[in-house]
């Protein structure tokens, strides 16, 4: 019986440490990655809070262009002061800020070197945000920008795209509608408000007491004494947008080839005219909103509610008229806008309100009362971010 020798086993030594090398490996790699993951997270909202803060500004400065570059700059800072950037409040240097000329119809500005004959605002911002975890990395900080424009609405007054031509003793004057509703030569104040890109001509003892706005290939005005500025803009004034035409029913049950043959005020609410022919007084008991896809014909006055121009907005489609054949005392209240149409009124006229046509034609002895209470700037009241 032969007996085998056993071979003493060799015994495993347990390797120790190795699985946390590489636990602490991947728990450093995705800490390394949270970080990263946090100053990005950081970045991104100190990005949207610095939009934010630059369209406040933008929009707030706008507003002030009309008293000039001064106020225009600070309304800017100041709103930006007030918005916080990655817990900072944003300040701007002078020089994030410029002067603009919007124009809608191409989308595109032109940078003016004051706020002269601007019609909006564009602020350039940067801000570096530090950063905490991604210097392990060497990046120690990253700048975020923001860029924006907003302009103030078109150029809206006693404006006639191509065109203004008067013929003797006419005053364009302003007022105010909520202080004076009823106006004259007496109490009339010097903020009127006209522009065009073509020509005005007058004939003698006509007087312009206000702000005159000139596109950039119209001459100067002849027979109109100016008594106020004159601003020549870098580019022609806007044909502003009209509504969509969408005819829909009348007060009243009123067709759209109307003409009113009474003095009695119509019901307020909403009107689509065909063709509107005033032959006595028309008064609405209210607010009125009147879309006309044709011409009006004025052998009687037209006055919004209470006398006041903004209780009455008139919108004219296409190419028509907006007048008289020839009546005399004509009487408008209202806020009248047809860049297409072309506004002919006779001897005598009583304009009180705001109007914007492709022309206007005027006769003698008028006076033309430019309601401020609708806009009281060159740019209006409205401000809008367009880019």
């Amino acid at each position: 019986m032969i007996l085998e020798e056993k071979q003493p086993r060799m015994r495993q030594v347990p390797r120790r440490g190795s699985a946390l090398i590489y636990i602490t490996i991947v728990i450093t790699v995705i800490v390394a990655f949270c970080s990263l993951a946090v100053d990005l997270g950081r970045v991104q909202v100190a990005k949207t809070e610095l939009r934010r803060a630059v369209d406040a500004a933008v929009r707030y400065g706008a507003s002030g262009l009309s008293s000039g570059a001064t106020t225009a700059t600070q309304y800017a800072k100041d709103a930006a002061q007030e918005n916080r950037v990655d817990g900072n409040a944003l300040v701007l240097n002078t020089s994030d800020i410029s002067f603009v000329y919007w124009n809608s119809q191409p989308r595109t500005y032109t940078t003016l070197p004051n706020a002269t004959g601007a019609n909006g605002l564009r602020i350039s911002a940067r801000y570096t945000v530090p950063l905490l975890f991604a210097k392990v990395i060497g990046k120690s900080s990253c700048d975020v920008t923001a860029e924006a424009i907003a302009v103030s609405a078109p150029i809206r007054g006693i404006v006639g795209l191509n065109g203004i031509t008067i013929k003797n003793a006419t005053l364009i004057a302003g007022y105010n509608s909520s202080v004076d509703p009823n106006p004259n030569a007496g109490t009339a104040t010097a903020g009127a408000l006209v522009g065009s890109n073509g020509a005005i001509v007058g004939g003698a003892a006509n007087v312009l007491s206000g702000q005159l706005y000139l596109g950039p290939s119209a001459p100067a005005p002849v027979g109109v004494t100016v008594i106020g500025s004159t601003t020549i803009l870098p580019a022609p004034i806007d044909v502003p947008q009209l509504p969509a035409w969408a005819p829909g029913s009348n007060p009243a049950g009123i067709g759209s080839n109307y003409t009113n043959n009474s003095s009695t005020p119509l019901p307020a609410g909403t009107y689509w005219f065909t063709k509107l022919n005033v032959r006595a007084l028309l008064t609405f008991s209210g607010p009125a909103t009147v879309y006309i896809n044709g011409d009006v014909d004025l052998q009687n006055s037209i006055a919004g509610a209470g006398n006041i121009p903004a209780n009455l907005r008139i919108y004219q489609y296409g190419s028509h008229t907006f007048g008289d054949s020839g009546t005399n005392n004509i009487s408008i209240t209202a806020d009248l806008l047809g860049p297409g149409s072309d506004f002919v009124l006779k001897n005598q006229i009583d304009f009180r309100g705001r109007m914007l046509f492709n022309t206007i034609t005027l006769k003698n002895t008028g006076a033309m009362f430019y309601d401020t209470s609708l806009g009281s700037s060159s740019t209006g009241q409205m401000v809008m971010t367009v880019k």
